[in-house]
């Protein structure tokens, strides 16, 4: 259906500066759901608009926004819980509060607008068919999980796994991103919480040439705010030897050279596991457990804390931790999380550009990927399911996702001792 088929009622037209007073008064009311199509999204001056968003989300309100290319305001959307995804196609401003209140016109609502452009609002039950399926999906996702339980469990439950096993030490490769840093502070949290059973807390940085700037600093803050001993181990010169020796019969490729890597750090960290009496923490997601995206004796460790958790819970298990638990701003455990929670996914391994999601599904969020994995796994034969998933994401997208899963299915023949998700996830 196109706007101009829909049967409006009491539709007034604005202009690019009156329309920003009635729509924040629009948006304040908004209970449910709000959905913003949006090409260029540049906040600078237009940030009531912007914060107003913030609060709302804060509230409960699910937000959606459509953009067309991904920029630091994009970053700073997402970092208040807004989902946003990228969309190169999206040409269009328009916004629906509450599955009905509409907004339509050439007004950018968060980018330049001025006296010339112009927005209608009308109202339309109506529009309820085709967008509460998506929004109820995401709701859901959104209340699912209490992460104070979450991550008490997480800590508790390592802290009985290292003592019934008669353990003391657990190491970790740090590589900068969200998955080490949480399970960093998960392994400090253990260690913090039961002095009396002296366990212990290595991390080590394990970088090559593939390894970004970024990376590498933001591993030295988690290693720096979360570890009882850490250091930095440089394997470039280790991974030239192996890779030099490989390559004598067969040319290597950018995923057989990612795979050296992984291997050589593995080897490193489960040599040290083994000469200090502990175990090396895996921190693969459900996420990459099920898309493959991790290598066969090489990101797999021992224990893993984080490996009951989609790949956009952890970005919230994250948040809570630098919100609800370590809120200092000048503290060094803040400061590390934060800088997890905002530094771009990769695997590490420069096996491709652009981060993890140009693998996986361009322009979409790890909250979308997951919604098409966890849908799949458990509604795989219900066609009104998989329809829902086509129309929302595209059929190319939901293709992409589903063929990278199934092709990992060997991957998945032998799993680490993960923490069982029913132990915190309740459901209420």
């Amino acid at each position: 259906m196109f706007f101009s088929e829909l049967t409006t009622t009491s539709d007034i037209i604005y202009d690019g500066k009156s329309f920003i007073k009635p729509f924040i008064d629009n948006l304040s009311k908004a209970k449910q759901s709000i959905i913003l199509s949006c090409p260029k999204i540049k906040i600078g001056r237009y940030s009531l608009i912007a914060d107003k968003l913030a609060e709302m989300v804060t509230n409960g309100t699910v937000i959606q926004i459509f953009t067309k290319d991904d920029n630091t305001d994009v970053a700073k959307l997402r970092t208040c819980g807004i989902t946003v995804t990228v969309k190169p196609d999206i040409n269009f401003n328009c916004c629906i509060i509450n599955r009905s209140d509409i907004w339509y016109g050439s007004v950018n609502i968060l980018g330049y607008h001025s006296t010339e452009d112009n927005m209608i609002t009308f109202h339309d039950p109506e529009t309820e068919v085709f967008v509460s399926l998506r929004i109820e999906k995401i709701r859901q996702n959104h209340k699912a999980m209490n992460y104070k339980r979450v991550f008490e469990t997480m800590v508790s439950e390592t802290a009985g796994y290292l003592t019934k096993n008669s353990l003391k030490t657990m190491v970790l490769g740090l590589s900068g991103g969200i998955d080490s840093t949480v399970t960093a502070a998960i392994c400090h949290e253990v260690v913090t919480r039961y002095p009396e059973r002296q366990f212990k807390f290595i991390g080590v940085s394990l970088p090559c040439s593939s390894n970004s700037a970024e990376e590498n600093d933001s591993a030295s803050l988690a290693m720096k705010a979360f570890c009882n001993e850490y250091w930095v181990e440089n394997l470039q010169a280790q991974y030239l030897l192996v890779k030099a020796t490989c390559e004598q019969r067969y040319p290597s490729t950018p995923v057989s050279q990612g795979n050296i890597k992984a291997r050589l750090r593995m080897i490193y960290l489960y040599n040290l596991a083994s000469v200090t009496g502990g175990l090396v923490m895996d921190t693969d997601n459900l996420t990459e457990h099920y898309l493959g995206f991790w290598t066969i004796h090489g990101d797999v460790a021992d224990y893993n804390p984080i490996g009951g958790l989609w790949k956009h819970e952890v970005y919230k298990l994250c948040k809570y931790l630098f919100t609800e638990v370590h809120t200092d701003e000048s503290a060094p455990r803040h400061q590390a999380l934060r800088a997890a929670y905002d530094i771009t996914p990769t695997d590490g391994n420069a096996v491709a550009a652009g981060g993890d999601m140009a693998q996986i599904a361009p322009g979409h969020t790890y909250e979308e990927v997951d919604d098409i994995l966890n849908t799949y796994l458990q509604h795989r034969d219900d066609e009104q399911e998989m329809r829902r998933l086509n129309e929302a994401y595209g059929a190319d997208t939901v293709e992409r996702v589903l063929t990278r899963h199934r092709k990992s299915e060997f991957k998945r023949k032998r799993m680490p001792l993960v923490i069982e998700r029913a132990l915190y996830d309740t459901g209420e």
